[in-house]
């Protein structure tokens, strides 16, 4: 559990800084992928005493792909995003 608190932490707080940085249409993406998370991951999170007591966690498994692919998701978002920004700094401009 401290493990998965500390990359949770890492994660929200790299996906903040990637906002600030790069523009208010990736800002708003960011901040709607961080609400997912959040949101999942204390769907997931509730499912901790019943996971130690050996009882049945039938939706565990979707709100934890959802996390994952949420994550992911944003990390492919990052990269086009970072690529199109270098581009844009290697076309020379129109004169």
């Amino acid at each position: 559990m401290i493990l998965t608190s500390v990359t949770v932490l890492l994660i929200v707080t790299a996906m903040g800084f990637a906002a600030a940085a790069l523009g208010k249409t990736f800002r708003r993406y960011s901040a709607a992928t961080i609400l997912t998370l959040l949101v999942f991951g204390a769907l997931a999170g509730a499912q901790g005493p019943r996971i130690a007591v050996g009882e049945p966690t039938p939706w565990l498994g979707v709100y934890e792909r959802i996390n994952i692919g949420g994550y992911l998701l944003w990390m492919a978002v990052l990269a086009v995003v970072l690529m199109r920004n270098n581009d844009r700094r290697r076309t020379p401009p129109d004169r």
